[in-house]
């Protein structure tokens, strides 16, 4: 529902890094818009994690202003003032042409320039997987904050060894 506008939002904000944006809208089909796109407080400024991955607003918002890659920092910036900015500037509407859990995304600048994107399978979806560089970018984000660089790297090279290593060496190394 939020991953296709974490992947493109991210990567066009951080295109165009301190470009003013004047307004942002989200196209998400009924069902995705009653789950992450109505605009109520606890989805246009979340209090908490779980609300925070279940709003579009913030989701967009987060990876504009600081990139595609969520982790340990997303729980940090609840409170961001930046992002609860430009989530005022964000409207989820409810598009029936969009399918399963695709979206649309309509940016206007402050320039008068606006940019379409239409996001019809979203990252990790069987039609768009993650690659090696995008799956070991998100596995860092999570696991480094909690085990460390060095215990993560570990781990990493104990997992593509796997079918010559151990299960159990693993299983110690996160235990």
């Amino acid at each position: 529902m939020t991953h296709g506008l974490i992947e493109v939002g991210g990567s066009i904000g951080l295109q165009n890094k301190g470009r003013e944006v004047k307004k942002m809208a989200i196209s998400l089909n009924s069902p995705n818009h009653i789950v992450v796109g109505s605009r109520i407080s606890n989805k246009l400024h979340p209090g908490n994690i779980i609300d925070a991955q279940f709003s579009a607003y913030f989701q967009l918002a987060h990876a504009w202003l600081y990139g595609p890659v969520t982790g340990v920092e997303f729980a940090k910036r609840l409170k961001d003032e930046p992002i609860r900015i430009l989530s005022d500037k964000i409207e989820c509407i409810i598009d029936g042409t969009v399918k399963a859990m695709g979206s649309k995304l309509h940016i206007e600048y402050a320039d008068g320039e606006s940019h379409d994107v239409d996001i019809p399978f979203p990252l990790g979806e069987p039609e768009h997987p993650f690659n090696r560089e995008q799956a070991e970018a998100k596995y860092f984000c999570l696991v480094v904050p909690v085990l460390g660089k060095e215990k993560t790297q570990e781990i990493k090279a104990l997992v593509e060894e796997l079918e010559e290593g151990s299960v159990v060496k693993l299983l110690h190394m996160i235990a």
